[in-house]
Order: structure tokens, then sequence, then C-alpha cells
């Protein structure tokens, strides 16, 4: 990810994606984060996906997502 994301700033998944449901290029907004696993010590967002039902949250490693500019 090329800057940390802020709660409120819109997001889309990245080309390093590998989650099933969300391919590259569909877009969010921040809920969450970052935070750190505490056992893994990974990155990660809270997100609001456009395509999911309102109040819905998705949680994606940093290296997931990258800023909608």
């Amino acid at each position: 990810m090329s800057r940390e994301l802020r709660v409120g700033d819109r997001m889309r998944m990245s080309v390093r994606s590998r989650v099933e449901d969300y391919p590259p290029g569909e877009k969010g907004v921040v809920r969450g984060g970052p935070r750190n696993s505490v056992r893994s010590g990974v990155v990660y967002y809270l997100v609001a996906m456009d395509k999911d039902d309102p109040g819905q949250t998705t949680i994606f490693n940093a290296e997931e997502i990258e800023p909608d500019e």
C-alpha cells in the first residue's frame, strides 16, 4: 500500500487481493484501522464495501487494499 489509510478514506481492492468475493477494483470506505493483529503482527483495516449491506464491515490485510484516488 502506498500510504496509510484513515477512517473515512475511499479504498479499492488491489491487484494483490486474494479475497474471492472482492476482486481487484472493488471499492469501499475505511471504517477502522490500521490495527495490528496481536498474534501475527499483520496490519488490517475494517472496511464497508460498496456492494455489501449498509453497516456490514469486512476485514482486509493492508496489502489487499489501496487508496482510491
